[in-house]
């Protein structure tokens, strides 16, 4: 059976099923954070406005966005330092 080719209306549509993706690891730490499941653009930061405040000298205010795509999040970096993401 051949696979098929998603047509280009539904691709990168935001998921809105059951999300697989609820929280994310800082590397080398034992901190976790739950990530809200009711926003679609998750910001990261120090900021105390962001959705996710990781208060760290390393982290920028608004440092990255998440956002939901099907069963996956797509990070933009918003920092000068770069967001680093291990799969």
């Amino acid at each position: 059976m051949k696979t098929k080719t998603v047509p280009e209306d539904k691709r990168y549509g935001l998921f809105e099923g059951p999300d697989p993706v609820t929280w994310i690891h800082i590397f080398g730490t034992a901190h976790r954070f739950e990530l809200p499941r009711n926003v679609k653009v998750i910001t990261v930061g120090s900021s105390p406005e962001c959705d996710v405040v990781i208060r760290s000298p390393y982290i920028s205010r608004l440092h990255s966005a998440l956002e939901r795509r099907y069963d996956c999040l797509r990070v933009e970096d918003r920092s000068k330092n770069g967001t680093w993401v291990d799969e």
